[in-house]
């Protein structure tokens, strides 16, 4: 029962532009006259992941909330899993080394919190390994 957040869902479009996606996407939208912005929103809603995004621009927020008043054919939904999938795994907001930096760092510092304090409350009983 867990459901993925999906923050950077338009990088296909914006980051990793001239990919696999651009075609499949842009041929869509052209034919359901919806923006490529909006396929690639609705697409990420229809799979079942929450669409995280930001903007202060009034127009970009109404093409945002225009993606719940149209759904993708399962054969659209297909082809965009298809094409997405062709392409390797590509990190565009932490590079490997950040990531497994800041995991590392946040384990040790969880670690030493619990120790410090957690383990002071009455009642609390620590997992045994």
């Amino acid at each position: 029962n867990i459901t993925v957040v999906s923050f950077g869902c338009l990088v296909p479009l914006t980051k990793l532009k001239h990919g696999p996606v651009d075609t499949v996407i842009g041929s869509i939208a052209t034919r359901i006259k919806r923006t490529p912005v909006q396929i690639l929103m609705r697409w990420t809603l229809q799979i079942g992941t929450i669409v995280v995004s930001t903007t202060s621009k009034g127009p970009r927020m109404k093409e945002y909330i225009q993606i719940f008043d149209f759904e993708l054919s399962k054969e659209d939904i297909d082809a965009i899993t298809l094409a997405g999938g062709s392409r390797p795994e590509k990190r565009t907001f932490w590079s490997n080394k950040k990531l497994d930096l800041l995991w590392s760092s946040t384990l040790r510092t969880g670690l030493y919190f619990m120790r410090k304090f957690y383990l002071k409350i009455p009642g609390f009983l620590p997992l045994k390994n």
